[in-house]
């Protein structure tokens, strides 16, 4: 299967992830978990103070992701 990149040419389409953020009250921190779809064995995770930076760090990861993949 083919997708689009937004230059209008094909590219393989990125692997389905589920991402959720929630604030942990208990250490004052921002907590996420990045999960596959595809394969329930791999998962990303990551914590920070700030909701600004954690998710910067989201980004990051699916950027890396993606070039990986």
């Amino acid at each position: 299967m083919s997708g689009y990149n937004n230059r209008g040419g094909t590219t393989t389409p990125p692997l389905d992830m589920d991402i959720q953020i929630w604030y942990n009250k208990e250490v004052s921190q921002w907590r996420w978990t990045l999960t596959y779809e595809d394969d329930s064995t791999m998962m990303e995770s990551g914590n920070s103070l700030s909701l600004e930076t954690a998710m910067k760090d989201i980004s990051i990861t699916v950027d890396y992701i993606k070039l990986v993949q």
